[in-house]
């Protein structure tokens, strides 16, 4: 059984992952090229560590119940494209791990983001070779 909750007035529901008849949407497509090339050679990472704090850059209106942006210590500034930036940690430790993805499931996103006096070292992590290689950052 499912139960639906629609609040009063109706509700304005964007795209689903699939139809109403079952189809995959164009939603579906988007978020399986997320999983497959990007999402799942991260895993090994992203499995490993505990978010601390997620928040949305660059939308208008921001949905229900999310944060904006807002500098942190850790990232001072973002420019560009609507992200959201996730930070996370692994066992309390001092470091932290910046996970950005694009806002959109269907437009290319390029955004920079300006780390706060909390960071000494910046490394990307490069899914290809599945390393962290060194980053400038000031």
């Amino acid at each position: 059984m499912v139960h639906l909750l629609v609040p009063p007035g109706g509700a304005d529901f964007g795209d689903a992952v699939l139809t109403v008849s079952g189809a995959e949407s164009d939603v579906y497509g988007y978020l399986k090229h997320f999983q497959n090339d990007y999402l799942r050679p991260m895993g090994k990472e992203l499995l490993t560590l505990t978010t601390e704090r997620t928040a949305h850059f660059g939308e208008k209106t921001l949905p229900s119940a999310v944060i904006g942006f807002s500098n942190d210590g850790w990232i001072s500034a973002i420019s560009g494209s609507p992200v959201i930036v996730t930070r996370l940690n692994r066992n309390s430790t001092k470091q932290r791990w910046i996970f950005v993805a694009n806002r959109s499931y269907s437009t290319t996103a390029t955004a920079s983001l300006a780390v706060g006096p909390a960071v000494t070292t910046v490394e990307e992590f490069v899914n290809a070779s599945q390393t962290y290689q060194p980053t400038p950052h000031r």
